[in-house]
């Protein structure tokens, strides 16, 4: 997993060699900016790539293990060469991490663990951030991904805004948003 600091690349490829990487099963991600730059060519959707936002638990605090429903989350290649046989912090790899029956290693030095038991629906937030100030009267739009632990399909996702009183139904079930 490589990810820039906001409105830089990821990944920048200097034109010293005219051979572009082997670039495989790699999250390459930038908060406003381009993932790829100088004459790296954008792999996102080929050989296993993506560009997507790795949903570090809280990289401010150096953290870098996956929330549960992080896009590298059973994204690897299980016949990457060399590949360890615990992550960085001794768990084992090559897990079923999404719960669908397929144990597949996760991208990055973290394998994330389903919790035992798991098989209940997961939604985190997305937009606005943890720790976010939204001001009184303000319209905010809230958008989330969710999954069943379970293998199963979400059907409906919902929303409360004050607390449980009330619950609205969200657009969308696995990417989701809220006005």
């Amino acid at each position: 997993i490589i990810v820039a600091r906001p409105g830089q690349f990821a990944l920048h490829c200097g034109n010293f060699d005219p051979n572009q990487p082997i670039i495989r099963f790699n999250n390459i991600f930038s908060v406003d900016g381009m993932a790829y730059g100088g004459i790296c060519s954008n792999k996102t959707g080929m050989d296993g790539n993506i560009s997507a936002d790795p949903l570090f638990a809280n990289p401010t605090q150096d953290d870098y293990h996956l929330q549960p429903l992080s896009p590298s989350i059973d994204a690897g290649d299980n016949q990457a060469p060399n590949l360890p046989d615990t992550d960085i912090d001794g768990n084992p790899r090559i897990l079923d991490g999404d719960g669908n029956g397929t144990a597949t290693i996760d991208m990055g030095v973290d394998e994330f663990l389903l919790p035992p038991g798991s098989t209940t629906p997961i939604s985190i937030i997305t937009s606005p951030k943890a720790g976010a100030t939204v001001l009184t009267g303000t319209t905010v739009s809230i958008t989330g991904l969710a999954r069943d632990a379970g293998g199963g399909t979400v059907a409906l996702v919902e929303v409360s805004v004050d607390g449980g009183a009330t619950w609205n139904l969200a657009t969308g079930t696995t990417a989701w948003s809220f006005d």
